[in-house]
């Protein structure tokens, strides 16, 4: 990973961190989340620091001209492997500069480096980023969403929603939540992006995004083959031929397929759950329409067809005592949930087994649901996405035009068992379909030596949802909900000084939210025609000083700001359908707002062979949109609950994070990442056993660690060896806002590893790689549903495999 750079040796570094790493939970809350950062940053402010580094004759401009266009150096020039650490360049801020001159936390990945590491899908990448990391409600493959410093989507069902933390591939916005779930296949660059990114991004950035680079079309003809196979009978084949197909026109065609089998076993039907089965298609035409004038156009497919996720229901009662089990006794399956805690009168009875208790992660209890008409269902996970764009990019006299219009539709189809059990209580299906449509035109260029960028973006999205809450129908919601956002926005790069550098941006925009409502079923009263509607204006803006005083150190201070337009979840669960109820399920929300203050720095010593970024953070984070559990008492005196969309007052996010990577010795190199991220509520708010919110933290607010070695050298004429290990490290972690320990993930490390052959031509390539090595055990998501019960999905075990893989250049 290219992340930043470090001012301190291997040794220092590990001195540094280890003590951290090792501290309890109970310590490392005491401890400032960014104290091991402010130290790095005070060093590496100081320009005399990295004189060492001045006298070099391998400059990053040289290194960055001998790297290929993925960012990973030529190998065959230096004998195999390099002598200096790559230099990427990135696209972040709208135009191409090295990784390590630009002012924020932003970490880079290349093709090459996502293979060695493993990473397929979104949720691979984020362990590899300091404090980073992704939640789901519904296990990993079904609707999971980006945390970045632990600004994540709160809304359990939320098709409806997009979330605070945006992905992008190829400059286009993908506004479905389920979409984030989607394998990266075929691409050049992946760049994660910290911070509110509102102005050049615009709306629903608040915690950061994710931008996704597809290879292009090539000048010469190209092609390769891979196919791989593994653990749980696990496959997966990709394919991709590139180049011109005529004199000013160039295309590219990718697909994958990939399949595995479940890895936790039915007990009740003998079915595997938790399996894979996707496949993908992406084309991409690259047209000379004059010297200056370029057309990109490409079309892209995904489909997920497999069995949705097995929810296990764990028991959190210590059986011997009667007390709450701690989170280390609740994954031995030794605690007990409610059919073993009360006998017929009342009194705790722990003799019985239960029903939810002794749980092995290899087992789960669900099984076909009973549909409406008699039928049987099984759990489901369908989604389609599909879409294209057209990217027309201008060059004039002194100055850019681009034109970037695209189209991204898809649905989604989930039926799962939702209760977990062979007990057919709560079992539902939820169904999504959304079409959108966006323009963005944007005007860059070079004036009087600042660089500048003006743009215009328009959004219109429909989405129809429906949730079916079975198998006796308790109601079903049908759901269509309209939104159109316009906005404009401006950056300008200012030079102040020969080495100081100051960066604005504005951004502003106008929204306007439609739903359209109807519920029938037994469980409530028929409603129809229920309309919400939101409007709101918001402004985003940002400003940054950069001072390099030298070639290789660059810091930076900045003030950033970020919104999530104003929401209405069409499609909740709970609550009434009244506009004059405090539990109204439709209840429009204010636009969230953020403000980030940021200080950061990299640098690179030792003629690029060491490099290291640090960055300390605060966020002011104020109206915060969430599900939170809301009573009230109707006129017969009854209290009535349940979990609406909701604003929380004000929320404080503070942290830091720092990265290093050096070169050992040619072709060995290390790099290591660590981060903490601490929050803290102010509301007035409760969660649903009438705890008050007060002071808790925000899911995720949790140090995170990763680690690394990679190797690579010559064997004389039979080409070249590679070698990669990997550790990534989550603390103890929450995963919701109640703070609960029934609800507390416990501390987890993963490990991985890949060895590798390329052949002298570069044309064949044999990978053998494992996941989770030490196959640890450890949940994606956890919610204490009711009655001393928990609902888990546990992450995935260890798996190994074989990759093989042919190239034509």
């Amino acid at each position: 990973m290219q992340d930043g750079t470090l001012n301190l040796s291997a040794r220092k570094a590990q001195t540094l961190f280890t003590p951290v790493l090792d501290m309890p939970r109970s310590s490392m809350q005491k401890l400032p989340a960014a104290a091991p950062v402010a130290a790095c940053l005070m060093i590496l402010s100081t320009p005399h620091l990295a004189l060492a580094d001045d006298t070099h004759s391998n400059t990053a401009t040289e290194v960055a001209a001998a790297a290929d266009s993925t960012g990973a150096l030529d190998t065959k020039q230096t004998g195999g492997a390099p002598d200096s650490l790559a230099t990427i360049v990135v696209t972040a801020q709208k135009h191409s500069e090295s990784l390590q001159q630009t002012p924020m936390s932003i970490a880079a990945f290349t093709s090459e480096q996502l293979k060695d590491l493993g990473v397929t899908k979104a949720t691979d990448l984020l362990s590899h980023v300091p404090n980073t990391s992704f939640k789901s409600f519904f296990g990993e493959s079904q609707n999971p969403t980006f945390c970045f410093r632990s600004i994540c989507l709160n809304v359990p069902y939320g098709d409806g929603i997009e979330p605070p933390v945006a992905m992008y591939t190829d400059e286009v916005y993908a506004s479905s939540a389920f979409a984030q779930a989607l394998q990266f296949f075929d691409v050049q660059r992946i760049e994660v992006l910290k911070g509110p990114q509102g102005t050049l991004y615009g709306r629903n950035a608040t915690g950061g995004l994710v931008n996704v680079i597809t290879n292009k079309p090539t000048d010469t003809l190209q092609g390769s083959i891979s196919t791989e196979y593994g653990t749980f009978n696990n496959q997966q084949f990709d394919a991709v031929i590139s180049g011109p197909l005529s004199e000013h026109v160039r295309g590219r065609l990718a697909a994958q397929t990939h399949r595995r089998d479940g890895y936790v076993h039915g007990q009740v039907d003998g079915v595997d759950a938790n399996d894979i089965d996707t496949g993908a298609l992406r084309g991409t035409l690259d047209i000379d329409l004059a010297q200056n004038l370029s057309l990109e156009l490409a079309g892209n497919w995904f489909k997920v067809d497999q069995g949705a996720e097995a929810y296990a229901l764990n028991g959190t009662v210590d059986p011997n005592t009667g007390k709450t089990c701690s989170m280390s006794q609740q994954m031995t399956g030794n605690c007990v949930g409610i059919y073993a805690l009360t006998d017929d009168e009342g009194n705790l009875n722990v003799s019985a087994n239960s029903l939810y208790g002794h749980f092995d992660p290899k087992h789960w209890l669900g099984a076909d649901i009973p549909g409406n008409n008699g039928d049987t269902v099984r759990p489901r996970n369908d989604i389609t996405s599909y879409g294209g764009h057209a990217t027309l990019n201008w060059q004039l006299d002194g100055w850019k035009l681009t034109s970037i219009s695209a189209y991204s539709g898809g649905y989604k189809n989930i039926t799962e068992d939702l209760d977990g059990n062979i007990q057919y209580q709560y079992d539902d299906r939820l169904t999504a379909k959304a079409d959108t449509y966006t323009q963005e035109l944007r005007a860059s260029g070079n004036w009087s030596g600042m660089d500048w960028i003006l743009g215009g973006f328009f959004y219109d999205d429909t989405r129809h949802l429906t949730t079916n809450l079975f198998p006796t129908t308790y109601y079903n919601d049908h759901s269509k909900k309209d939104t159109r956002s316009y906005a404009l926005y401006g950056n300008l790069d200012i030079p102040l000084a020969e080495k100081v550098k100051l960066i604005l941006g504005s951004r502003y925009s106008w929204e306007d939210v439609d739903v359209n409502f109807a519920r029938d079923g037994y469980y409530t009263d028929p409603t129809s025609d229920q309309h919400r509607h939101a409007f709101s204006g918001d402004y985003d803006g940002k400003a940054v000083l950069q001072w390099s005083p030298t070639d290789n150190v660059m810091t930076y201070a900045s003030i950033t700001s970020g919104h999530r337009s104003p929401n209405i979840n069409s499609q909740s669960q709970y609550g009434t359908i009244d506009a004059s109820s405090p539990i109204d399920a439709l209840k429009p929300v204010k636009s969230e707002k953020l403000i980030s203050y940021e200080v950061g720095s990299k640098a690179d010593f030792f003629n690029h062979r060491l490099r290291f970024d640090a960055s300390m953070f605060y966020y002011d984070f104020k109206d915060m949109q969430t599900s939170i559990y809301k009573t009230y008492t109707t006129d017969d005196g009854s209290t009535v609950g349940a979990g609406v969309l909701s604003n929380i007052d004000t929320v404080h996010v503070w942290g830091g994070e720092a990265n290093v990577q050096a070169l050992l010795m040619r072709g060995l190199t290390l790099n290591a990442g660590f981060g903490a991220t601490q929050s803290k509520i102010e509301t007035d708010e409760v969660d649903k056993d009438g705890n008050p919110l007060n002071g808790h933290e925000l899911p995720f607010s949790n140090p995170t660690a990763n680690g690394g070695l990679s190797y690579v050298t010559a064997i004389g004429d039979y080409g070249m060896i590679k070698a990669r290990t990997d550790y990534t490290w989550m603390a103890d972690h929450y995963f919701s806002m109640s703070n609960q320990v029934t609800e507390e993930g416990k501390a987890y490390g993963l490990w991985s590893a890949n060895l590798g052959w390329i052949s002298p031509t570069e044309t064949y390539q044999v990978d053998v790689f494992g996941q989770n090595l030490a196959n640890k055990k450890y949940f994606v998501y956890m919610q204490n549903l009711y009655d001393y019960t928990q609902q888990v999905v546990w992450g995935t075990p260890r798996t190994l495999g074989l990759r093989l893989t042919w190239n034509y250049r």
